[in-house]
């Protein structure tokens, strides 16, 4: 073993020694991985792949279809909507930043998206913002349908705002 030091020579001996190929403790006839890889979990009788656990089941198992990602309090669903639209809006462009309104009457019932570019907001101070109820975003943001509207939607919005930014740095 070319490199090695004759401490690491000699750990290396060692070990083989204790260890020979084709030693198993548990079984003679075969190595660790190959016994892992046949182990069987009797408690839902299949073969286990690669270390996964079985599904999980109960009262808070998830069933085929459920959403994974749902629920949560009004502040923990405002912030994950703030990052879901800013994520999607700065695909389109990086210096845009998502406004959620969340609180002052709204608190507990809904949000207003709204995008800032600059010192330009969209859709403007005066006009409705993406109106989404807090029941809506908490129940569908672990459904990737939902999620793909959404992002098209404030994807959108983020190209008229880039657009009318750019028309309005060039008449500067």
């Amino acid at each position: 073993m070319r490199g090695q030091s004759p401490r690491s020579k000699r750990n290396i001996q060692r070990w083989a020694a204790q260890f020979p190929i084709g030693y198993s403790p548990g079984t003679w006839e075969c190595s660790t991985f190959e016994r892992r890889l046949g182990r069987r979990n009797d408690s839902w009788g299949e073969a286990s792949e690669g270390g996964q656990s079985p599904p999980p089941s109960g009262v808070g198992a998830l069933t085929k279809g459920s959403a994974t990602f749902s629920g949560g309090d009004y502040d923990e669903v405002a912030r994950w909507l703030r990052n879901f639209v800013s994520s999607h809006a700065k695909r389109e462009n990086p210096r845009v930043e998502a406004v959620v309104e969340a609180g002052r009457g709204r608190e507990g019932e809904s949000y207003g998206v709204r995008l800032r570019l600059g010192e330009a907001l969209h859709p403007p101070s005066g006009a409705t913002p993406i109106e989404l109820t807090y029941d809506e975003v908490a129940r569908n943001r672990g459904d990737l349908a939902w999620c793909a509207a959404l992002a098209g939607r404030v994807r959108a919005l983020a190209r008229e705002l880039s657009r009318a930014g750019v028309g309005s740095q060039r008449s500067a």
